[in-house]
């Protein structure tokens, strides 16, 4: 199970890490415009995205499926489906 996952070099964090977690199996992240959330989740969907990023696997280490239901899947899944 994901933990908790340090975001490193993202611009609304104002440069600083910071770690969100501990993390549930389901965690719903919410907040003001500008707060952060797509930043999160887009360091969830895609690692990638920000790769100062650490995600924190638990004891087995053993990355999972994630699953993030943000502005860019629904722009994806719109698109596919039109």
């Amino acid at each position: 199970m994901l933990e908790s996952l340090t975001l490193a070099s993202a611009p609304c964090f104002g440069g600083q890490a910071v770690t969100i977690g501990p993390l549930a199996p389901v965690t719903f992240i919410f907040g003001a415009n500008g707060s952060g959330k797509t930043t999160i989740s887009r360091a969830l969907a895609d690692p990638s995205t920000y790769p100062s990023s650490r995600p924190d696997w638990g004891r087995a280490g053993i990355p999972l499926g994630v699953k993030v239901y943000n502005r860019d899947y629904v722009n994806a899944t719109v698109a596919r489906s039109g």
